[in-house]
């Protein structure tokens, strides 16, 4: 009876031993979670509404509501000044996009290049953003634009 144990504990034994290499192996070699400079910051997250409400239900997760990039550009040798401003930044999935609200104002030209001319700079503004969301509230509808680059 005492082969028995013996056995039954090398077994549960090299099952934890197993367990615990597999884990360690996992932890070592997963990419590291993307984090935006403000996101550490105590800031409040934007109040619900129907925005908010599309994007959680469609199983995101709001990370900062309206943000003010500002941009310094050179030309020349003047320096000039301008913001791009992103309505949310929100996750899903380990996947990170900027957020833009549909505007009456200014509507989106769905061809190859006005996709691009409106939303590519959001997709450049930090590393690590995997693409841009376009809420269309009036129609209760998020396109998801992803640049893949040649």
């Amino acid at each position: 009876m005492e082969s028995v144990d013996l056995y039954v504990s090398i077994l549960i034994i090299l099952v934890i031993a197993g367990w615990a290499l597999y884990h360690l192996y996992r932890w070592l070699y997963m990419p590291d979670r993307i984090t935006l400079p403000f996101e550490h910051e105590e800031i409040p997250l934007p109040e619900a509404g129907e925005e908010t409400a599309m994007l959680e239900a469609a199983g995101y997760e709001i990370i900062s509501g309206k943000r003010k990039i500002k941009l310094k550009i050179e030309v020349d040798d003047e320096t000039l000044a301008s913001s791009l401003w992103v309505d949310y930044f929100v996750r899903k999935d380990d996947e990170l996009y900027a957020v833009k609200t549909a505007r009456r104002r200014r509507p989106v030209d769905w061809t190859g290049s006005g996709v691009r001319d409106y939303f590519l700079p959001y997709a450049l503004i930090y590393d690590g953003i995997d693409g841009v969301l376009y809420l269309e509230p009036e129609l209760n509808r998020i396109h998801r634009i992803i640049f893949h680059i040649d």
